[in-house]
């Protein structure tokens, strides 16, 4: 039977998908809500869309509670989503579904009532990575509006290749195991904030998180001068990939014709894309941060 990859939302409430998934990898499970009926005993999903329509529910999932219950098999991956393009986990199915109100996360009472759940046995590594991380026809195919159970097409890569992909991601998130890219983000802004001259001599904060412009799109995190008094534009990130190139390109031309602004960009890990974008652009400073600042 040929494996499958799935991806998974690990909670559909906004603030409790974080907090999920780190009980998914601690209890080695994987979990679907809808409470309130045992969907793994049905075999299709039209019997599924029915038992909905009878229960006056929502049919428009009924496609992937039977992805969950009726397609998944011992041996698939499964990918724990935690929107904000966070992959939480990346783990391969153990068991059949389960409907289970015995633990934490599928108590009926409780702040999750996720029942049905199937085994996981997660990977260590990697875990906690940016679907940004992937290439764009795979990432494009999670975080899809609405979408709770997504089925991921490896395409011509086929099950194999798509591991050895994953796995070349391990090193995006996994020195931040349970933060999320924001936090990283807010911890780095935080540090920065009281240690920019480290980042070079004689840089001054002018102003943080700033609107630059009249439209107020684009923002970024500092806007500091150096020491020969040359405005230097700062963008934090936990990976910088090139979205963020991108984007501090961006800034540069908001900030105002004539003015020159130096642009950094500084992060925890930088993905070789970015580095490239950054080289043939030649007009953005990279630095790399281990809470102290490595000049790429």
């Amino acid at each position: 039977m040929t494996q499958r990859i799935f991806a998974i939302i690990t909670h559909h409430k906004l603030g409790n998908e974080v907090e999920a998934a780190e009980l998914w990898k601690k209890l080695g499970i994987c979990a679907l809500g809808w409470p309130s009926i045992n969907f793994c005993r049905y075999r299709s999903e039209e019997a599924i869309r029915e038992r909905l329509k009878k229960e006056n529910l929502n049919t428009r999932h009924a496609k992937e509670i039977w992805r969950f219950v009726g397609e998944i098999n011992k041996g698939d991956l499964v990918l724990a989503y935690t929107r904000k393009n966070t992959i939480a986990y990346v783990g391969e199915v153990k068991g059949p579904c389960e409907f289970n109100t015995r633990n934490v996360v599928g108590n009926l009472e409780g702040k999750f009532y996720y029942p049905h759940q199937r085994k996981v046995k997660w990977w260590n590594e990697p875990h906690h990575f940016d679907r940004l991380d992937l290439p764009p026809n795979f990432r494009d195919q999670l975080g899809k509006h609405r979408v709770i159970v997504a089925e991921v097409d490896p395409g011509s890569k086929g099950f194999e290749g798509f591991i050895k992909i994953l796995k070349a991601c391990a090193g995006s998130g996994s020195k931040f195991p349970g933060i999320n890219e924001d936090t990283v983000k807010a911890g780095l802004v935080k540090h920065l904030n009281h240690a920019i001259d480290r980042l070079e001599q004689g840089l001054v904060i002018k102003d943080v998180e700033i609107a630059i412009g009249k439209q107020k799109k684009s923002r970024p995190d500092f806007v500091a001068e150096d020491k020969q008094g040359r405005i230097v534009l700062i963008e934090c990130k936990g990976t910088a990939d090139t979205r963020t190139f991108e984007q501090i390109q961006d800034y540069g031309k908001a900030y105002g014709k004539g003015k020159n602004p130096r642009l950094f960009i500084v992060a925890f890990r930088i993905t070789e894309p970015c580095r490239v974008a950054a080289r043939k652009a030649g007009n953005i400073e990279l630095f790399e941060c281990d809470l102290d600042f490595h000049k790429i």
